[in-house]
């Protein structure tokens, strides 16, 4: 049984007092990790022409992006606080400062109807806080387009988020013995197979699996 205690007025389990004070993913917290940065910005690099601008990141804690010094012939390329997403949208456009920006997925269109093109993405991020947030973006720098439904830049990002492939030591068996978890492959990739009694038997263990100190776990079809 869950045991709860008085904390004030409220009766509450440790775990309900204790997460109160833990620190809440909120999208203006969402700093962006430098891998996913990077493949934004290689992204922007190959698709527009920004050859010779300088790029500027204007968000970062505490700063104010209206405040910021902006060069004469920059390009903003940076995560802004999703809650003022709209604000930010406005005062680029209103002062002509090229930008792509990092947008919340689902509330997309929600920004301004300024003379936007909307990259459509839906791509899981996992942000600096560990929040995973459906991240699609905002920009002014292909004046010929409104919508972009971008494949590409989805897969670049689930491959800058990859971390290193996983080692596995594994153990290949003679092929006249089949174990259950190589056999559900079969079954997971639609490849049917039917084995008849009198054609083969249990098995508990086996010369090959002996000779490396291993046994054959969960046992085997020969």
């Amino acid at each position: 049984m869950t045991e709860k205690f008085t904390h004030g007025s409220k009766r509450e389990t440790y775990e309900e007092f204790v997460e109160k004070f833990a620190p809440k993913k909120t999208s203006d917290d969402c700093y962006t990790p430098p891998k996913v940065y990077e493949c934004v910005l290689d992204f922007v690099r190959r698709h527009a022409d920004i050859e010779g601008k300088e790029i500027v990141r204007p968000f970062w804690p505490g700063g104010d992006f209206e405040a910021f010094e902006y060069p004469e012939n920059c390009v903003v390329i940076d995560n802004p606080p999703f809650s003022i997403l709209a604000r930010v949208l406005r005062f680029y456009s209103d002062r002509k400062i090229p930008f792509f920006l990092f947008a919340p997925a689902l509330t997309l269109f929600s920004a301004p109807a300024c003379d936007l093109t909307y990259i459509v993405c839906g791509a899981g991020i996992t942000y600096a806080n560990r929040a995973n947030v459906s991240t699609s973006f905002i920009s002014n720098l292909f004046p010929d387009l409104k919508l972009w439904v971008c494949p590409e830049l989805v897969n670049a990002l689930k491959l800058a988020q990859a971390g290193p492939p996983k080692s596995f030591k594994g153990f290949n068996y003679p092929d006249n013995i089949v174990t259950a978890a190589t056999l559900q492959k079969l079954a997971h990739h639609n490849t049917g197979l039917k084995v008849r009694k009198a054609s083969c038997t249990y098995i508990n263990n086996c010369n090959a699996a002996k000779a490396q100190g291993r046994s054959l776990f969960g046992g085997g079809i020969s």
